[in-house]
C-alpha cells in the first residue's frame, strides 16, 4: 500500500496604507510577505517481509513577496464602486528530499509561480443604515507554474459574492446594541481545480457575522460563522462539508487634527 502524508503550509504578513481623497476616491496598497514550508512523507508498504517499507520525505520551504492594490470611488451618494489587481507571485522555492535508503539529502532550488488577481465589487447604502454589496474575482490558475512545471487539472478560479448589512449607529448615547452591526453573505466560487472528469470544483457557503465597536467606533471586534459545501457526490468521489469561524480585531486612530482653540 502506498500512502502520502502532507503538514505545513504557508503563513503571511502584512503591511498597507491607505488614503482617502475629499471621501469619494480611495486608494489602498499592501505588501504580503509569503514564508513558510510543506512537509510530504511517502510511504510504501508492502505486505510481503521479502521487500523493505520505504518513507521518503520531501521538505520544500518557500518565501516571496507580491503586492495587491486598490481602488474605491464614491459615484453618487451612497453608491460606491471598487476594485482590486493583484500582481503574479513569485515564490523562491528549496526542495529537500531525504531518501529511506540514503543519508544524502538532495537540494532543488526554483520558483512557483502564481497567476495574478482581479475583483470588482459594488456596494449601495440604503435609507443610511442598509447596505448591499456584491463583488466578483477572477484568477487564472491555469497559468501557475511550480518548479517550472505547469499544474495539472487547473482553471480559472471565480466567484461570486453577495450579502446585505445592518449598520449600526455611531451615536455615542446609544446602547451597545444599537451600535453593532450585523451582516448576512452568500457566495459560490470555483476553485481553480477540475477532478479526471474534467469537472470544476466549486465551493458553496451561506454567511452569519456582526460587529462590536470600540473606543468611539474607531475598532471593532467582528465575528463571523459560515456553514457551506465543496464538491458534489454526484459528480466527484468526494463531498466536503465546511464550517468557518472568523474573528478579527480592527483599531484606527486620528492622526494630524489641530486642537480646536
Amino acid at each position: 500500500s502506498r500512502e502520502i502524508h502532507n503538514k505545513g503550509g504557508i503563513s503571511q504578513f502584512q503591511i498597507g496604507f491607505a488614503t482617502s481623497l475629499k471621501k469619494r476616491f480611495a486608494f489602498g496598497l499592501i505588501m504580503n510577505y509569503n514564508f513558510g514550508s510543506i512537509e510530504e512523507n511517502w510511504q510504501v508498504k508492502f505486505v510481503s517481509d521479502k521487500y523493505r517499507d520505504t518513507s521518503d520525505r520531501l521538505i520544500t520551504q518557500v518565501n516571496g513577496i507580491n503586492l495587491r492594490a486598490g481602488v474605491m470611488a464614491m459615484l453618487f451618494p451612497g453608491f460606491s464602486l471598487g476594485v482590486t489587481y493583484a500582481l503574479p507571485m513569485n515564490l523562491s522555492a528549496k526542495r529537500k528530499i531525504q531518501y529511506t535508503f540514503s543519508d544524502v539529502q538532495t537540494l532543488v532550488e526554483n520558483k512557483i509561480k502564481l497567476p495574478s488577481e482581479f475583483g470588482i465589487g459594488l456596494s449601495y447604502i440604503l435609507k443610511s443604515n442598509i447596505r448591499f454589496a456584491t463583488d466578483f474575482h477572477y484568477q487564472p490558475w491555469e497559468k501557475a507554474q511550480y518548479f517550472n512545471s505547469s499544474l495539472d487539472n487547473t482553471t480559472t478560479a471565480m466567484g461570486f459574492h453577495v450579502g446585505i448589512e445592518k449598520l449600526g449607529t455611531r451615536e455615542i448615547t446609544r446602547n451597545i446594541f444599537r451600535k453593532m452591526t450585523f451582516r448576512a453573505g452568500f457566495y459560490h466560487t470555483s476553485l481553480g481545480v477540475k477532478t479526471d472528469q474534467n469537472k470544476d470544483v466549486n465551493e458553496i457557503m451561506g454567511t452569519l457575522g456582526l460587529s462590536v465597536p470600540y473606543y468611539n467606533g474607531w475598532g471593532s471586534i467582528d465575528v463571523g460563522l459560515g456553514y457551506g459545501k465543496r464538491g458534489n457526490l454526484s459528480d466527484f468521489p468526494v463531498e466536503e462539508n465546511i464550517i468557518k469561524m472568523m474573528i478579527t480585531v480592527t483599531g484606527g486612530e486620528k492622526w494630524f487634527v489641530r486642537p480646536k482653540k
